[in-house]
């Protein structure tokens, strides 16, 4: 069987998720990133999403390669300069559930809501976009006041948690990879903070685990979950604590476990 710690292959991009991780965990669960209450610090005045879509007009103006491009059929995003940033997050940041959403927007699964946050960066082609799901859930997030999680990267709040997971397991050495198994390093959690956990841990570490391997964490690109893998006691210790939202993998939850639900 192939090592994925020793292959470069951590997260589970095609095939059955447990399967993937069998050798090292036998359980897998599907975490949710919150959505974010900034206590009345920012106001929604565009867009919830760090990402925005530009007009042809826009795109021009803000990117000055792209001034002599074709941009007729193109879709192009930007960064929102109003997205509040890490550290306005961590000060007054409020996790918001999915499950908060679900209910205040009216969607029938949490599928909905992943389709929706996709097709709101433009990750979904246009034959699974789903324009409509992202309108229900910017008009909600919009009046409410949310902002949506960032994708392909573990967010302020997220990480947060992984700290306290981290420490509710008792593990104090942490090994960390950048998306590209180019850079690695060793966090001692006895010397940091949460909030010095939450400045180390970069926008392209998607991997991140205990050293001794029996916990980790995973994202991939244009993700709004990531993984956490683990023994099944370990994980009830997770679950139990509240630290996440999501669901276990099933022997047949993939990557795209949102395509299963129509």
């Amino acid at each position: 069987m192939s090592n994925i710690f020793a292959d470069n292959h951590i997260y589970p991009n095609e095939g059955k998720i447990n399967l993937h991780f069998q050798e090292f965990y036998d359980s897998v669960f599907v975490a949710f990133m919150p959505f974010i209450e900034m206590e009345g610090e920012k106001m929604i005045h565009s867009s919830p999403s760090q990402s925005i879509q530009l007009t042809p007009k826009e795109a021009r103006k803000d990117l000055q390669f792209l001034e002599d491009a074709p941009l007729l059929n193109a879709r192009i995003y930007s960064q929102n300069m109003d997205y509040p940033t890490e550290e306005e997050i961590y000060e007054h940041g409020k996790p918001i559930s999915w499950e908060t959403i679900k209910k205040g927007a009216g969607f029938s699964d949490f599928s909905q809501i992943n389709k929706a946050l996709e097709t709101s960066i433009g990750a979904l082609n246009s034959a699974f976009s789903k324009p409509e799901l992202c309108d229900q859930l910017t008009t909600h997030t919009t009046k409410q006041n949310y902002w949506h999680p960032t994708e392909g990267e573990f967010n302020t709040l997220s990480k947060v948690d992984m700290y306290k997971a981290f420490k509710l397991l008792d593990k104090h050495k942490i090994c960390v990879i950048d998306k590209y198994y180019e850079r690695r390093s060793i966090l001692d959690l006895d010397t940091l903070t949460i909030h010095d956990f939450v400045r180390e841990i970069g926008h392209d570490d998607y991997y991140i685990y205990s050293v001794d391997k029996e916990l980790l964490f995973t994202i991939d690109w244009d993700s709004f979950f990531f993984l956490i893998a683990s023994s099944q006691e370990k994980m009830n210790q997770i679950i139990e604590a509240k630290l996440v939202e999501g669901f276990l993998c099933d022997e047949n939850t993939e990557h795209e476990w949102d395509m299963d639900q129509k």
